[in-house]
């Protein structure tokens, strides 16, 4: 949420972005969740409570968090949403590019893992829940650079455990669709290795190993006209889902399609600006890559304005358990 000042931003800098959507009315009385990225990280914790108090649909929440949803289709039924702080991730492993990290990072980090640990393990005992969420700024797969060794190895596993479905991000500036299959005994049957590709600079680097094996190929479906419409997966695939949207960022980043990369690949945008609309009901989980660029190009070629212009991708999960 920092302005072009990054570094001293004002006060009407720091509010650029949230301005925008207090000044939409389909938008300004829809509450905010947030979780903290590696910019917000270099100011104080503070400005995130001064946002609440300024902005009523700002929700004032600390770095994590949990939300339950009922739908609406089934009042019966709950999608579960965990929102954590990856920051605290790369402190407690030391992280050299995280400048800022103190002792009560680390500390912050081992009672973020406790609670997160606790919250997926007690939605094991919840019926009612048939969706599960975890929301944090940074992506455990990725394409523009290698995988964050860190969070495969910090919450992958959890993630297989628990059965957790989706993981939401951002960081990067594209709009991106990754699956990993959560099977604990077959990842755990397969032989570890050194990462010596992967870019993290760990001051116990020789001895960070991990055994999830890392796929030389991938699956992509990359679209590039209106004709390609709906990518659909079944929750009984026993799938982790992630989604990438960082799409309203500065500037667009590349992404490698040969890069390789433990997750498998279904879509990849990374030429327009945009923004991802979800849908949830007890029947299925939609995304809907969008994109204003996209759309404004579609409707500069046409007499006539085209609807479904912004999207570039639906995503689409089915309940068939």
């Amino acid at each position: 949420m920092y302005g072009s000042n990054k570094f001293n931003p004002t006060l009407n800098e720091r509010t650029k972005m949230i301005d925008l959507f207090k000044t939409r009315s389909h938008l300004s009385q829809q509450p905010l969740y947030h979780v903290r990225g590696n910019h917000d990280f270099e100011y104080p914790y503070d400005y995130y409570l001064q946002y609440s108090l300024m902005h009523a649909n700002w929700l004032p929440r600390y770095k994590w968090y949990s939300e339950s949803f009922t739908l609406k289709d089934d009042q019966k039924k709950k999608a579960l949403f965990l929102f954590i702080d990856t920051d605290l991730i790369f402190c407690a492993y030391n992280i050299k590019r995280m400048a800022n990290c103190t002792v009560s990072d680390q500390e912050e980090y081992i009672l973020q893992d406790q609670w997160l640990t606790q919250e997926l393990a007690n939605s094991q005992n919840d019926t009612s829940i048939i969706w599960k969420f975890v929301v944090a700024h940074h992506p455990i797969f990725q394409k523009q650079e290698l995988d964050e060794l860190v969070l495969v190895m910090d919450l992958l596993h959890n993630f297989m455990k628990y059965k957790v479905d989706f993981y939401l991000n951002g960081h990067e500036h594209m709009q991106l669709h990754a699956f990993f299959e959560r099977d604990i005994q077959k990842h755990n049957s397969e032989l570890k290795y050194n990462d010596f590709y992967d870019n993290l600079s760990l001051k116990n680097r020789s001895n960070m190993n991990t055994n999830y094996f890392w796929r030389n190929t991938t699956t992509f479906t990359q679209r590039q006209s209106l004709d390609q419409g709906i990518l659909t997966f079944k929750k009984s695939e026993n799938l982790l889902h992630q989604v990438i949207d960082g799409s309203g960022g500065k500037d667009m980043h590349f992404s490698n399609q040969n890069q390789r990369s433990r997750g498998q690949y279904s879509f990849i945008q990374s030429q327009y600006f945009g923004f991802t609309h979800l849908k949830i009901t007890s029947k299925e989980v939609e995304f809907t890559f969008k994109s204003s660029e996209f759309a404004h190009f579609l409707n500069g070629l046409s007499s006539s304005f085209i609807p479904n212009a912004f999207d570039q991708m639906k995503i689409k999960v089915i309940n068939d358990l």
